[in-house]
């Protein structure tokens, strides 16, 4: 058998070390990885504590709202405990990713070094983990996923410490409370959680046939812990009915018609797709077997797969999975040296691109428009909705409007005398015909925010931001450049003419 190249502890504490100041760098990085991050997080949990300006989308908005409150206040509402209304709202998301990096790393590698069997295996898959991209960018950031990693890992962790400790009744009677409460709190943050646990539910029921005690406390804790979230979610929504978030997810994505409003995918979309961009030559290195972290894995990827909206994201908890179940040792010494190198380069530029520049200078505008005086006007063009909470304008004296669901007309509407600060029009990635129709209906000043390669008639250059790029919306080759603020000044008479 060839040389292990993970006996050479110099190699694996500096990669730990580099792994680490990398993980901290990203952390305090502006780069924007998917509009749920504020619109369905922070942002509306900010509304609620400090009053900040927010887009509530449909799913909280609708009478069979989909998404719980219970996790976002968790998460989110904690740290924002800390903070007064007159704080920057900058310093409020960097302290929710500074929390959100140190639980990934701590919560993450307690559970991986739990689930390991040997002590070579625990260190190859905390080095894999560590060095991730995944786990340095997204699970950083503000998105449902990272949480439902963490609930997912330590569920397995309980699983597993089921199956080959004889623990005492005291003790298993915890584990077992603890893993109903976990179970709830993950179907209440994203129901598609129980997929990663289809397969290894097969081992938690041997056990529960063994032990009825366990299994009955089990389903106490979680039938209470999802009473009790339901009861705060039915408040925090004010409705007279019972709102059973879970519930009205499972529903809403059974339908096709309603996933075909957010694109439809082929079945194989994550298999072939989405999970080679998530861990790039890493699935060289993926090892075939019964443990119960591929178990879930394999679980979790079937399961997502039956749905034909499929998103990258959705398979981030199976990134410290398949981690768990990577292996050099069939490859020879000079060949896991060269599939190393691939791994570490691989993860360090989708790093840089991620955790840096992607969508990376939407948060620095919103924090630039601060500085301008108000009343003013705002276009966003080709990039992601831009985090009104991060204005730190109260909920009132924002404006917003988005022209590809209100259509051209609501910006002459949304322009009238209204007592707003700020009115953000969100033209996304529509045409340079439809952003031109929407800036000629503006007046006086107007700050346009677009990728720096855009073409702004009678605009001026005022500000950009060079570490920026973006893959959606069109513009990936204008937005190479980076991103910038332009300052329009027109009469009211041209509005008019």
């Amino acid at each position: 058998m060839p040389r292990l190249t993970f006996q050479s502890r110099r190699i694996w504490r500096g990669i730990f070390t580099v792994s680490f100041i990398l993980r901290a760098y990203l952390t305090f990085q502006n780069s924007y990885l998917h509009p749920d991050e504020h619109v369905q997080g922070p942002e509306v949990i900010a509304n609620g504590y400090f009053g900040w300006a927010a887009q509530f989308p449909w799913e909280f908005t609708s009478d069979n709202p989909i998404r719980s409150m219970v996790p976002l206040w968790m998460v989110y509402g904690i740290p924002m405990s800390f903070f007064s209304g007159s704080t920057s709202p900058l310093h409020v998301l960097y302290a929710i990713r500074i929390i959100l990096t140190l639980l990934t790393w701590v919560l993450t590698d307690m559970a991986v070094d739990r689930l390991s069997k040997f002590d070579t295996d625990k260190l190859r898959s905390l080095i894999f983990v560590s060095t991730s991209y995944v786990t340095m960018t997204y699970q950083a950031h503000t998105l449902s996923n990272g949480l439902e990693t963490i609930l997912l890992l330590w569920c397995l962790v309980i699983i597993h410490e089921f199956k080959v400790t004889n623990t005492n009744t005291l003790d298993r009677q915890y584990d077992s409370l603890l893993l109903g409460f976990l179970l709830a709190l993950g179907v209440f943050n994203r129901p598609t959680f129980l997929g990663f646990l289809v397969l290894p539910s097969i081992q938690l029921f041997n056990f529960f046939i063994r032990h009825p005690g366990s299994l009955l406390t089990c389903v106490f804790a979680g039938v209470a812990s999802s009473m009790l979230f339901i009861y705060i979610d039915t408040l925090l929504y004010a409705h007279d009915d019972w709102v059973i978030a879970p519930l009205n997810n499972v529903r809403y994505n059974l339908l096709s018609t309603n996933l075909s409003m957010h694109g439809l995918h082929p079945r194989y979309f994550h298999l072939l797709v989405n999970l080679p961009a998530l861990i790039g030559p890493g699935i060289l290195l993926i090892e075939p077997g019964t443990s119960l972290s591929m178990l879930s894995a394999v679980s979790g990827l079937v399961s997502l797969s039956l749905f034909p909206h499929q998103e990258a994201r959705f398979l981030i908890p199976l990134i410290p999975l398949l981690c768990m179940n990577m292996d050099f040792r069939r490859f020879s010494a000079r060949f896991q040296k060269i599939l190393l190198v691939l791994w570490l380069a691989f993860n360090l530029v989708m790093s840089f691109i991620l955790g840096v520049y992607h969508q990376g200078g939407v948060i620095p505008a919103q924090t630039e428009l601060r500085k301008y005086p108000l009343p003013s006007t705002v276009i966003w063009w080709k990039t992601y909705v831009p985090p009104l909470w991060l204005t730190g304008l109260q909920h009132d004296e924002v404006k917003y409007v988005s022209v590809e669901k209100s259509g051209v007309e609501s910006v002459s509407t949304a322009l009238e005398p209204a007592n707003k600060s700020m009115v953000v029009i969100d033209v996304q990635g529509l045409s340079q015909d439809v952003f031109d129709d929407v800036l000629s209906r503006t007046s006086g000043t107007t700050y346009v925010v677009a990728p720096l390669g855009s073409k702004v008639e009678k605009g001026e250059l005022i500000w950009k931001h060079n570490q920026h790029i973006s893959f959606d919306n069109g513009g990936l080759f204008s937005s190479m450049r980076g991103l910038g603020i332009w300052e329009v000044k027109k009469s009211i008479l041209s509005r008019i003419l």
